[in-house]
Protein backbone atom coordinates (compact mmCIF):
# COMPACT_ATOMS: atom_id res chain seq x y z
CA UNK A 1 0.00 0.00 0.00
CA UNK A 2 2.89 2.34 0.71
CA UNK A 3 4.42 1.43 -2.67
CA UNK A 4 1.07 2.05 -4.37
CA UNK A 5 0.74 5.44 -2.71
CA UNK A 6 4.27 6.38 -3.79
CA UNK A 7 3.67 5.39 -7.42
CA UNK A 8 0.39 7.35 -7.45
CA UNK A 9 2.15 10.43 -6.05
CA UNK A 10 4.98 10.24 -8.58
CA UNK A 11 2.82 9.44 -11.62
CA UNK A 12 -0.96 9.27 -11.14
CA UNK A 13 -3.58 6.81 -9.96
CA UNK A 14 -3.87 5.64 -13.57
CA UNK A 15 -0.11 5.06 -13.69
CA UNK A 16 -0.45 2.85 -10.64
CA UNK A 17 -2.63 0.39 -12.55
CA UNK A 18 -0.26 0.44 -15.52
CA UNK A 19 2.68 -0.34 -13.21
CA UNK A 20 0.83 -3.26 -11.62
CA UNK A 21 -0.26 -4.54 -15.03
CA UNK A 22 3.38 -4.54 -16.15
CA UNK A 23 4.43 -6.37 -12.99
CA UNK A 24 1.68 -8.93 -13.50
CA UNK A 25 2.78 -9.53 -17.10
CA UNK A 26 6.40 -10.04 -16.00
CA UNK A 27 5.36 -12.54 -13.31
CA UNK A 28 3.19 -14.40 -15.84
CA UNK A 29 6.14 -14.77 -18.23
CA UNK A 30 8.30 -16.16 -15.43
CA UNK A 31 5.59 -18.64 -14.42
CA UNK A 32 5.11 -19.84 -18.00
CA UNK A 33 8.87 -20.31 -18.44
CA UNK A 34 9.08 -22.21 -15.14
CA UNK A 35 6.09 -24.43 -15.91
CA UNK A 36 7.76 -25.70 -19.08
CA UNK A 37 10.55 -27.20 -17.00
CA UNK A 38 8.03 -28.78 -14.65
CA UNK A 39 5.67 -30.12 -17.32
CA UNK A 40 7.61 -33.35 -17.67
CA UNK A 41 7.28 -34.05 -13.94
CA UNK A 42 3.52 -33.47 -13.81
CA UNK A 43 0.92 -36.00 -14.87
CA UNK A 44 -2.84 -35.73 -15.03
CA UNK A 45 -5.09 -37.82 -12.82
CA UNK A 46 -7.63 -39.75 -14.93
CA UNK A 47 -9.88 -40.03 -11.87
CA UNK A 48 -9.85 -36.31 -11.09
CA UNK A 49 -13.24 -34.60 -10.64
CA UNK A 50 -14.01 -31.01 -11.48
CA UNK A 51 -17.46 -30.08 -10.16
CA UNK A 52 -18.34 -32.81 -7.67
CA UNK A 53 -15.80 -31.85 -4.96
CA UNK A 54 -17.26 -28.34 -4.81
CA UNK A 55 -20.79 -29.72 -4.51
CA UNK A 56 -19.67 -32.07 -1.73
CA UNK A 57 -18.07 -29.27 0.27
CA UNK A 58 -21.02 -26.90 -0.17
CA UNK A 59 -23.50 -29.62 0.80
CA UNK A 60 -21.51 -30.26 4.01
CA UNK A 61 -23.27 -28.00 6.55
CA UNK A 62 -20.26 -27.03 8.73
CA UNK A 63 -18.27 -26.21 5.59
CA UNK A 64 -21.15 -24.19 4.15
CA UNK A 65 -21.39 -22.20 7.38
CA UNK A 66 -17.68 -21.35 7.15
CA UNK A 67 -17.98 -20.20 3.51
CA UNK A 68 -21.03 -18.04 4.29
CA UNK A 69 -19.20 -16.40 7.19
CA UNK A 70 -16.21 -15.79 4.89
CA UNK A 71 -18.53 -14.24 2.29
CA UNK A 72 -19.98 -11.74 4.77
CA UNK A 73 -16.53 -11.17 6.30
CA UNK A 74 -15.30 -10.14 2.86
CA UNK A 75 -18.39 -8.03 2.28
CA UNK A 76 -17.86 -6.03 5.47
CA UNK A 77 -14.09 -6.00 6.01
CA UNK A 78 -12.91 -5.82 2.40
CA UNK A 79 -15.88 -3.64 1.54
CA UNK A 80 -14.98 -1.11 4.24
CA UNK A 81 -11.26 -1.32 3.47
CA UNK A 82 -11.98 -0.38 -0.16
CA UNK A 83 -13.06 3.11 0.95
CA UNK A 84 -10.41 3.81 3.58
CA UNK A 85 -8.20 5.77 1.21
CA UNK A 86 -11.08 7.81 -0.17
CA UNK A 87 -12.40 8.53 3.34
CA UNK A 88 -8.97 9.65 4.59
CA UNK A 89 -8.51 11.83 1.51
CA UNK A 90 -11.97 13.34 1.96
CA UNK A 91 -11.35 14.12 5.65
CA UNK A 92 -7.68 15.12 5.78
CA UNK A 93 -6.93 15.95 2.13
CA UNK A 94 -3.59 14.11 2.28
CA UNK A 95 -1.43 13.16 -0.69
CA UNK A 96 -1.48 9.64 -2.15
CA UNK A 97 1.86 8.79 -0.56
CA UNK A 98 0.62 9.81 2.90
CA UNK A 99 -2.62 7.86 2.48
CA UNK A 100 -0.59 4.82 1.36
CA UNK A 101 1.58 5.11 4.46
CA UNK A 102 -1.47 5.34 6.74
CA UNK A 103 -3.23 2.34 5.18
CA UNK A 104 -0.04 0.30 5.54
CA UNK A 105 -1.11 -0.01 9.19
CA UNK A 106 -3.61 -2.59 7.89
CA UNK A 107 -0.74 -4.78 6.70
CA UNK A 108 1.15 -4.33 9.97
CA UNK A 109 -1.93 -5.47 11.90
CA UNK A 110 -2.36 -8.47 9.60
CA UNK A 111 1.30 -9.52 10.02
CA UNK A 112 1.05 -9.25 13.80
CA UNK A 113 -2.13 -11.34 13.84
CA UNK A 114 -0.49 -13.93 11.61
CA UNK A 115 2.37 -14.27 14.08
CA UNK A 116 0.21 -14.41 17.20
CA UNK A 117 -2.90 -16.18 15.92
CA UNK A 118 -1.54 -19.70 16.41
CA UNK A 119 -0.71 -19.01 20.05
CA UNK A 120 -3.98 -17.25 20.78
CA UNK A 121 -6.19 -19.96 19.26
CA UNK A 122 -4.77 -22.54 21.69
CA UNK A 123 -6.20 -20.49 24.56
CA UNK A 124 -9.43 -19.22 23.05
CA UNK A 125 -10.47 -21.94 20.59
CA UNK A 126 -11.29 -21.38 16.93
CA UNK A 127 -14.81 -19.99 17.17
CA UNK A 128 -13.88 -17.47 19.86
CA UNK A 129 -10.92 -16.26 17.84
CA UNK A 130 -13.12 -15.80 14.77
CA UNK A 131 -15.61 -13.82 16.86
CA UNK A 132 -12.82 -11.74 18.42
CA UNK A 133 -11.36 -10.99 14.99
CA UNK A 134 -14.70 -9.80 13.65
CA UNK A 135 -15.23 -7.69 16.78
CA UNK A 136 -11.82 -6.07 16.26
CA UNK A 137 -13.02 -5.21 12.77
CA UNK A 138 -16.17 -3.71 14.27
CA UNK A 139 -14.11 -1.52 16.62
CA UNK A 140 -11.94 -0.49 13.65
CA UNK A 141 -14.95 0.62 11.61
CA UNK A 142 -16.36 2.42 14.63
CA UNK A 143 -13.12 4.41 14.89
CA UNK A 144 -13.26 5.09 11.16
CA UNK A 145 -16.83 6.37 11.59
CA UNK A 146 -15.34 9.09 13.78
CA UNK A 147 -12.18 9.53 11.71
CA UNK A 148 -12.60 13.29 11.69
CA UNK A 149 -11.80 13.22 15.43
CA UNK A 150 -8.06 12.67 15.00
CA UNK A 151 -5.46 11.13 12.74
CA UNK A 152 -4.27 8.80 15.51
CA UNK A 153 -7.70 7.21 15.95
CA UNK A 154 -7.80 6.69 12.19
CA UNK A 155 -4.42 4.93 12.16
CA UNK A 156 -5.47 2.74 15.11
CA UNK A 157 -8.68 1.89 13.26
CA UNK A 158 -6.80 0.86 10.11
CA UNK A 159 -4.42 -1.25 12.23
CA UNK A 160 -7.28 -2.99 14.07
CA UNK A 161 -9.03 -3.72 10.77
CA UNK A 162 -5.95 -5.61 9.55
CA UNK A 163 -5.52 -7.33 12.90
CA UNK A 164 -9.16 -8.43 13.07
CA UNK A 165 -9.20 -9.52 9.45
CA UNK A 166 -6.25 -11.88 9.80
CA UNK A 167 -7.36 -13.33 13.15
CA UNK A 168 -10.77 -14.22 11.72
CA UNK A 169 -9.80 -15.08 8.14
CA UNK A 170 -6.82 -17.31 8.87
CA UNK A 171 -8.90 -19.28 11.40
CA UNK A 172 -11.77 -19.65 8.93
CA UNK A 173 -9.30 -20.85 6.31
CA UNK A 174 -7.95 -23.42 8.75
CA UNK A 175 -11.47 -24.70 9.47
CA UNK A 176 -12.34 -24.94 5.79
CA UNK A 177 -9.23 -27.00 4.98
CA UNK A 178 -9.78 -29.25 8.01
CA UNK A 179 -13.15 -30.19 6.53
CA UNK A 180 -11.51 -31.21 3.26
CA UNK A 181 -8.42 -33.26 4.06
CA UNK A 182 -8.44 -34.79 0.57
CA UNK A 183 -9.40 -31.56 -1.23
CA UNK A 184 -7.50 -28.80 0.54
CA UNK A 185 -6.82 -26.90 -2.68
CA UNK A 186 -10.52 -26.85 -3.52
CA UNK A 187 -11.40 -25.70 -0.01
CA UNK A 188 -8.84 -22.89 -0.19
CA UNK A 189 -10.14 -21.80 -3.59
CA UNK A 190 -13.70 -21.67 -2.22
CA UNK A 191 -12.54 -19.54 0.70
CA UNK A 192 -10.78 -17.13 -1.66
CA UNK A 193 -13.81 -17.08 -3.98
CA UNK A 194 -16.25 -16.44 -1.13
CA UNK A 195 -14.08 -13.68 0.34
CA UNK A 196 -13.46 -11.84 -2.92
CA UNK A 197 -17.06 -12.09 -4.14
CA UNK A 198 -18.20 -10.82 -0.75
CA UNK A 199 -15.70 -7.97 -1.02
CA UNK A 200 -16.97 -7.09 -4.49
CA UNK A 201 -20.57 -7.03 -3.25
CA UNK A 202 -19.60 -4.93 -0.22
CA UNK A 203 -17.65 -2.47 -2.36
CA UNK A 204 -20.50 -2.16 -4.86
CA UNK A 205 -23.15 -1.62 -2.21
CA UNK A 206 -20.84 0.65 -0.23
CA UNK A 207 -20.40 3.08 -3.11
CA UNK A 208 -24.12 3.69 -3.39
CA UNK A 209 -24.53 3.93 0.38
CA UNK A 210 -21.69 6.46 0.72
CA UNK A 211 -23.15 8.62 -2.06
CA UNK A 212 -26.46 8.68 -0.21
CA UNK A 213 -25.39 8.89 3.45
CA UNK A 214 -21.65 9.63 3.63
CA UNK A 215 -18.55 7.85 4.94
CA UNK A 216 -19.29 8.10 8.65
CA UNK A 217 -22.65 6.39 8.32
CA UNK A 218 -21.12 3.73 6.05
CA UNK A 219 -18.40 2.76 8.53
CA UNK A 220 -20.91 2.86 11.39
CA UNK A 221 -23.27 0.40 9.67
CA UNK A 222 -20.31 -1.86 8.82
CA UNK A 223 -19.35 -1.81 12.50
CA UNK A 224 -22.83 -2.85 13.63
CA UNK A 225 -23.00 -5.60 11.01
CA UNK A 226 -19.57 -6.94 12.01
CA UNK A 227 -20.72 -7.23 15.63
CA UNK A 228 -23.76 -9.13 14.38
CA UNK A 229 -21.61 -11.39 12.20
CA UNK A 230 -19.27 -12.07 15.12
CA UNK A 231 -22.19 -13.22 17.28
CA UNK A 232 -23.59 -15.36 14.45
CA UNK A 233 -20.18 -16.96 13.90
CA UNK A 234 -19.83 -17.72 17.60
CA UNK A 235 -23.26 -19.40 17.67
CA UNK A 236 -23.05 -21.15 14.28
CA UNK A 237 -19.62 -22.74 14.79
CA UNK A 238 -19.59 -25.58 17.29
CA UNK A 239 -16.10 -26.90 17.96
CA UNK A 240 -17.45 -30.16 19.39
CA UNK A 241 -19.44 -30.73 16.21
CA UNK A 242 -16.39 -29.75 14.19
CA UNK A 243 -14.30 -32.50 15.72
CA UNK A 244 -17.04 -35.06 15.08
CA UNK A 245 -17.49 -33.97 11.46
CA UNK A 246 -13.75 -33.98 10.94
CA UNK A 247 -13.51 -37.58 12.13
CA UNK A 248 -16.33 -38.62 9.83
CA UNK A 249 -14.77 -36.91 6.82
CA UNK A 250 -11.40 -38.53 7.52
CA UNK A 251 -12.93 -42.03 7.49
Amino acid sequence: MAVGGTISSLVSWGGLFLAYAGSGAAITIVLIATSRRLSGELSSDPNSRVVKPYIELLSHLPSLKAYLIVFFEGMLILGSFSYLGAAISNTFNYSYITIGAITTAFGIGAILAGRLGGRIVKRTGKKRLIAFGLLFGAVADLLMATLSASLMSTIIGVFLLGLGFMLAHSTLLTLATEFAKKSRGIAMSLVAFSFMVGGAVGTGLGGGYINAYGYESFFLICSVLLVTLGLIAYIAISEGALLKEEEELAM
